[in-house]
């Protein structure tokens, strides 16, 4: 029926297809020296691959014309977010992330790189709130008056305190044996 798959279409041990193409070497240099592009195509449909493989073609093709044209550009995943947090004391602060990633392949990258970004900002925020409850809790205890302190301070001991020697000690307890 289909015979030999077409060039820029392969199939993985898992029976998916993937869809590659090699990158002509004036152009290496913008795809990370790469000398092919490799993509799963994340299906083991036949006419399902056949149409994504044309689509990744097509961009292919038209960033190669952009490239012989002399339009270079970056293509750069920027993620930002913020996170309110209230103080224990009631103010409220905002805490912010950002990350730089090379354009994702897939929608799929992209959505892991959302979920690295929000589960930074949960992790900054704990430690901010904890940040904060530590320094609380220290001040208050520093504020609190301790009276031990407190009377060490003001009258000294009215005689020293005495034990026994701790060679006395020893030699007791062995003669006790």
């Amino acid at each position: 029926m289909r015979g030999e798959l077409p060039a820029y279409l392969s199939k993985d041990r898992h029976g998916l297809y993937n869809f590659r193409a090699r990158i002509p070497k004036r152009f290496q240099l913008h795809f990370n020296g790469k000398a092919e592009i490799k993509r799963s195509l994340g299906t083991d449909s036949y006419r399902e691959a056949v149409k994504l493989a044309r689509s990744l073609r097509v961009q292919m093709d038209q960033r190669m014309a952009e490239l012989e044209k002399g339009v270079f550009r970056s293509r750069v995943l920027v993620l930002e977010g913020k996170k309110r947090i209230t103080l224990p004391d009631g103010t409220e602060e905002t805490i912010t992330a950002r990350i730089e990633r090379d354009e994702p392949a897939t929608e799929a990258e992209k959505n892991e790189h959302k979920d690295f970004l929000l589960r930074q900002l949960d992790r900054e925020a704990a430690f901010k709130l904890d940040q904060v409850r530590r320094e609380t809790l220290h001040g208050a205890q520093l504020a609190q008056p301790n009276p031990t302190r407190e009377k060490a301070t003001r009258e000294p001991p009215a005689h020293p305190v005495q034990g026994l020697l701790l060679s006395t000690a020893i030699q007791e307890y062995i003669a006790a044996g």
